[in-house]
């Protein structure tokens, strides 16, 4: 009987590291077994405890998993939140073309704030594909997925929630939850999900609205919307995916 090393707690945690970013990345395991050039058996064996790879063969693990070999090791507070809110979502890291199924829906990097937004962000980029849990597949153009951060829209959205978005908006409607941009005057940019309430317009093409949290420790703020102008809506949340 093959030995299991119980006794090495790193080996465990790397081992049981590994498994989960295998799940989230949607490998099988003969899948990573071939981009690392070893068995699947061989694999397996290292997911239950049973084996220890080489740095070398680790190394290969990490490439293929498209994660830095320190973070198997040691995965960071962010790297567990990661991996388990996309549970129940097949994940690929791909930011090509889709290799994945035809309702797999784009993942973006722009991680909106659910309080204020933090503003100096790049303007975000496609980081991969993800496909709904079974019978939540929607359709439909412009959807993306995106995790919010922050508590301001707790306990409905939790921190770390991944959230399904469609945009354009046509139509701002009073309660809706919105994915909102500002803009600082060199042009970079920050998002935040907030619920929408309209107070007044503002001038043409604009209005005054109310940017409003769930969570009460945050307080509503006013601002002026426009298509042009320093805050402006560019999505709307439609469900949330996966929770934080």
């Amino acid at each position: 009987m093959a030995k299991r090393y119980v006794d090495d707690p790193v080996l465990v945690a790397l081992a049981s590291t590994v498994l989960a970013w295998r799940r989230v990345r949607d490998f099988s395991r003969e899948a990573l077994a071939a981009k690392v050039g070893t068995d699947a058996k061989n694999l397996y064996r290292f997911e239950r405890g049973q084996e220890n790879p080489s740095v070398r063969r680790l190394m290969a693990y990490a490439n293929a998993l498209d994660v830095d070999l320190g973070r198997l090791f040691a995965p960071s507070a962010e790297d567990r939140r990661w991996i388990n809110s996309l549970r129940g979502l097949s994940w690929s890291a791909s930011a090509g073309p889709c290799p994945m199924s035809a309702v797999a829906i784009p993942v973006l990097d722009l991680r909106p704030q659910a309080g204020r937004p933090d503003l100096g962000h790049p303007d975000p980029r496609a980081s991969g594909w993800a496909v709904p849990p079974e019978g939540r597949h929607p359709r439909g153009e412009g959807l993306f997925l995106a995790q919010v951060l922050g508590d301001s829209m707790a306990p409905r959205v939790p921190d770390g929630a991944w959230c399904l978005f469609s945009q354009p908006v046509s139509e701002i409607q009073p309660g809706a939850d919105l994915l909102v941009c500002e803009t600082d005057p060199s042009g970079l940019g920050g998002w935040s999900l907030k619920r929408l309430e309209i107070v007044e317009p503002a001038r043409e093409g604009s209005e005054r609205v109310r940017l409003v949290s769930d969570n009460p420790a945050h307080p509503p703020r006013e601002v002026v919307l426009s298509d042009e102008g320093p805050v402006r809506v560019v999505a709307e949340m439609i469900d949330i995916l996966g929770q934080g």
